[in-house]
């Protein structure tokens, strides 16, 4: 996931959204929100940009990125105060469901399998295989933080965090 939808989603879920009075208060402001061709990188993203004209909302049309070749992310490691704190059991973003403790998504699952146990097959097979299935996405989740979780950097972070307690 790039960083950029990584933001977008995390101000969907109101962690750093900015009112709208905020935005067109000139005092508040670092920049104006006016355009100022002489303090603008726009030139510099010139082949990028395909010759085309700042907008009304002063800001540029852009290029079609949608070919970019992305991998698909189910789930990732929130940076809070929580899971720096305890990064062995870090904040869990499921995207397109919610923030989950990482215990908290894992019994989650484990009692949604308990639950399929007692289930009929058709029941098992449409919860499991359908288009919007929750479940597989909540494991694919886990799988992407579990990996991540095992890098040499996440370690480092894990230890990093004992020592100061």
């Amino acid at each position: 996931m790039r960083e950029e939808d990584r933001n977008i989603n995390e101000a969907y879920l109101n962690q750093d959204g900015i009112g709208l009075s905020q935005q067109r208060d000139d005092k508040n402001l670092k920049f104006r929100p006016e355009y100022d061709i002489n303090n603008s990188n726009y030139k510099n993203f010139k082949g990028m940009n395909d010759g085309s004209k700042v907008n009304d909302a002063r800001m540029p049309t852009g290029p079609d990125l949608s070919s970019d070749e992305e991998k698909e992310v189910s789930g990732y490691v929130y940076d809070s105060e929580t899971t720096n704190t305890t990064p062995e059991n870090p904040e869990v973003i499921v995207v397109g469901i919610g923030r989950y403790r990482l215990d908290s998504l894992e019994s989650d699952i484990r009692s949604s399998l308990k639950d399929l146990a007692d289930e009929s097959t058709v029941n098992i097979i449409s919860k499991i295989t359908a288009e919007r299935a929750v479940l597989p996405h909540k494991v694919k989740a886990l799988d992407e933080v579990l990996k991540k979780m095992e890098s040499p950097a996440y370690k480092r972070k894990i230890t990093l965090a004992k020592q100061k307690r």
